[in-house]
């Protein structure tokens, strides 16, 4: 399923970090067979999440990539991805407001 990702636009005030790629340990629920990250430790830091404001998933072969753009409470947007094939999450991307 790809729904539409939801980022901020350069001209919005945020500036992307790009190609981050950290391991990242995260807390999901599951409700009605959908996974939804809730929050997530980078770098000795929790990070609570407001929103998903986005998910989609992409196929590497037989294995499945699912990816988030999350609005943190902190009003950052991040994008984490979780890997099927060996049940990892890393954070991908980063927008900080400055």
């Amino acid at each position: 399923m790809i729904h539409a990702h939801s980022f901020p636009s350069s001209d919005s005030g945020y500036f992307m970090i790009e190609s981050i790629h950290d391991p990242i340990e995260v807390i999901a629920v599951f409700t009605g067979g959908v996974m939804k990250p809730v929050r997530f430790r980078w770098k000795n830091k929790t990070v609570k999440i407001a929103r998903v404001t986005g998910d989609w998933v992409r196929h590497e072969g037989q294995n499945k990539i699912h990816y988030f753009a999350l609005l943190a409470d902190n009003q950052d947007y991040y994008e984490v991805r979780y890997d099927t094939r060996d049940t990892t999450w890393q954070l991908t991307r980063v927008w900080m407001e400055g």
